[in-house]
C-alpha cells in the first residue's frame, strides 16, 4: 500500500504527469520507491511491492451506475407526476449526464501492487508517461535488483577532456542508449552509466514517431556514476 510520508535521497528518474515543470503532478523514481505527487498530494510506493504501471482509459463506475438509477427514476416520476414535472426532468437530465460522463470515463496513472490498484486521474494521456510506465515495468519491475545501466556515446578525446572534472559535463538535451543500440551502432567508446549512482535524474521520453522508450539527460552526470568503455 502507499505510504505518505518518508525519507527520499536524489531520484533516478522523473516524469511529469502532465505540464512541464509541474512540481504538483509528478512521479519521481528512487532506487528503492516509486513516489507520485498527484494534485498536491505525495503517495510512495515500495519497489518490493510494485507489479504492475500501466496508463488506461478507464469507464467511472460510481457516476456512470448513480447517473444511469437517478436519470431513471426522475424519468419515470416525470411520466406518472408523482413530483413536479420540471424537478423530475431536470434531475433526470443531471443523471443522464453524470451517466454520460461515468461511461466517457478518463485517463488514469495506474499503479498495481500486491495489496490493490491505485487509479490517479490524468486531464490527458502522454507519451513521456506511456514511456514512463514502460520503463518501470521493464527496469523497475522484472529486472530483479541486477542494476539498471544506460549508455552515452563518449570519444577518448572527450573522456580526456573530462579527465579533471567530477562531472561530465551535459549541454542539451542527450538521448540515452540501451546495450543493444550500442551493439547495433557498433559504437565502441562510450560511457556506462550506472542510474542508481547519479545525482541528478534521467528523465523519459519516447522516440519521435513511436512509442519506444528514450531516456535523456539534462543535467550533468557525477563521474562515480560512469564507467568509460573503450573497446
Amino acid at each position: 500500500m502507499p505510504i505518505t510520508s518518508t525519507t527520499y535521497n536524489s531520484p533516478i528518474a522523473i516524469c511529469y504527469l502532465g505540464q512541464i515543470d509541474d512540481e504538483k503532478n509528478v512521479c519521481h523514481l528512487y532506487e528503492d520507491y516509486l513516489l507520485v505527487i498527484h494534485k498536491g498530494k505525495k503517495n510512495s510506493f515500495r519497489r518490493e511491492t510494485l507489479q504492475g504501471v500501466n496508463v488506461k482509459h478507464k469507464k467511472l463506475l460510481f457516476p456512470l451506475i448513480s447517473g444511469g438509477i437517478i436519470g431513471t427514476f426522475f424519468l419515470i416520476t416525470a411520466f406518472n407526476f408523482s413530483i413536479n414535472i420540471w424537478i423530475s426532468l431536470t434531475f433526470s437530465c443531471l443523471g443522464f449526464i453524470s451517466l454520460y460522463f461515468g461511461w466517457y470515463g478518463t485517463s488514469t496513472f495506474s499503479i498495481t501492487t500486491s495489496v490493490k490498484e491505485y487509479d490517479f486521474f490524468l486531464h490527458q494521456i502522454s507519451k513521456p508517461v506511456i514511456a514512463f510506465s514502460q520503463f518501470i515495468n521493464e527496469y523497475i519491475i522484472t529486472n530483479n535488483n541486477d542494476g539498471i545501466f544506460f549508455y552515452l556515446p563518449f570519444s577518448p578525446e572527450e573522456w580526456k577532456n573530462a579527465t579533471n572534472t567530477n562531472e561530465i559535463k551535459i549541454y542539451k538535451k542527450t538521448y540515452l542508449y540501451n546495450y543493444q543500440q550500442i551493439k547495433t551502432n557498433n559504437i565502441i567508446s562510450y560511457l556506462k552509466i550506472d542510474i542508481s549512482k547519479i545525482n541528478n535524474p534521467i528523465l523519459i521520453d519516447t522516440e519521435h514517431g513511436s512509442l519506444t522508450l528514450a531516456p535523456y539527460l539534462l543535467f550533468p552526470i557525477n563521474k562515480t556514476a560512469v564507467e568509460w568503455i573503450n573497446i
